[in-house]
């Protein structure tokens, strides 16, 4: 081969090099379109349902806290609480405040909420439905409050008149996440602390 054709060769490969990095970039656009059209379109009656600021909040809030709002810790009735929600469409007590911001799971149970195949129906107006906790997703901008609702599992919006179905999966998921914290919270507060140890070696 002279040296004539090696740089022709060159050139060829080359220009092969380029159609195929023009080919990968290609394929990467049009599967980051396809991820942004499945993410956008999986989300779309959830987003309605909710808000954006709804919405917003219960992906990234930075505090989400369990509010028990009855059962066991109810005993004492309304007035044994100094903590009260007071929402546009009424008050609640609450017995118990549960933080879980950090808690294992929750970033799966914000996402259950935030998809259109975790719900069985279309959005439906209520009144509050029974139910006793509360979460509640808030950051220094605003908050908001979310029930799972018995004992057709609907996801509540608080604050406001309206619900939505989830399925069964999704709501045994949540009532599971919510038991499992709240169980370990009265534990925590049913164990008494450590005593102090004392230091013998002086």
């Amino acid at each position: 081969m002279t040296f004539t054709d090696e740089t022709k060769a060159s050139a060829t490969y080359s220009g092969g090099g380029k159609v195929a990095v023009l080919a990968m970039i290609a394929i990467a656009l049009v599967a980051a379109t396809f991820a942004w059209w499945w993410n956008f379109n999986r989300g779309r009656q959830t987003l309605a349902f909710f808000g954006p600021q709804a919405a917003h909040l219960i992906r990234t809030a930075p505090k989400v806290e369990i509010l028990v709002v009855g059962g066991p810790d109810a005993a004492g009735g309304y007035d044994s609480t100094d903590d009260k929600v007071r929402l546009s469409n009424g008050e609640f007590a609450v017995f118990r405040r549960i933080d879980i911001s950090n808690a294992p799971g929750l970033i799966h149970a914000r996402a259950s909420l935030l998809a259109d195949s975790s719900y069985a129906g279309e959005p439906r107006m209520s009144l509050w439905g029974s139910f006793t906790e509360v979460v509640r997703f808030a950051d220094v901008d605003g908050e908001v409050y979310v029930a799972i609702t018995e004992p057709d599992g609907s996801i509540q919006i608080v604050s406001e008149v309206k619900s939505m179905p989830l399925i069964e999966k999704t709501a045994d998921g949540w009532r599971q996440f919510i038991e499992r914290n709240v169980a370990a919270a009265r534990t925590k507060a049913a164990t008494p602390p450590a005593p102090a140890r004392t230091d013998l070696s002086e």
